[in-house]
Order: C-alpha cells, then sequence, then structure tokens
C-alpha cells in the first residue's frame, strides 16, 4: 500500500493525489482540515489492486471552495493509513 505525495503542492486550483493497492481492498481517502474535520470524501469503496489516482479541486462535500491553508488527504485501506500534508494557495 502507498499514498504518494500531492501534487503540484501547494496548489490551486487543483491537485493530483496518488496511491497503490497490491491487492483488491477497501479504499478510503478523505481530506481533512488542521481541526480534524472531514471536508471531503475523495475515494470510498472496493478498489482493483494497481495504482490510482484522484484530484481535489479545494472544494467541500456541498461543492464550496474552502479557504486557504493546510489539510491533510488521509488514506485508509485493509488496516494501512497514511497521512499526507496538502496545502491550498489562493
Amino acid at each position: 500500500y502507498r499514498l504518494d505525495a500531492a501534487f503540484p503542492n501547494p496548489f490551486n486550483p487543483d491537485t493530483r493525489i496518488g496511491f497503490g493497492l497490491p491487492s483488491d481492498a477497501v479504499v478510503e481517502i478523505s481530506i481533512y482540515n488542521v481541526l480534524g474535520q472531514r471536508v471531503r470524501s475523495l475515494v470510498g469503496g472496493t478498489m482493483k489492486a494497481g495504482y490510482h489516482h484522484t484530484r481535489w479541486d479545494g472544494r467541500n462535500e456541498a461543492g464550496r471552495g474552502v479557504t486557504s491553508g493546510m489539510y491533510f488527504a488521509v488514506m485508509h485501506a485493509d488496516g494501512f493509513r497514511a497521512v499526507n500534508k496538502l496545502m491550498l494557495t489562493k
């Protein structure tokens, strides 16, 4: 399992987050703010083994743009957990 660094980072207006799975797995990737509140869910469900990517456009679940600042991409998959920092600039 792996969660790659977001690119570009810092970013505006969006960033790409790559991740790899050694076998089929239930995967969740979400964005959190510095207070630990979930801002947006990007990936949720069973995915095939291999390399994948998702994008975050700096918006929350309601589709509104979030403020500039630091955020965290958190990946969970079959007991694996990884966190990467993201910096949104406007």
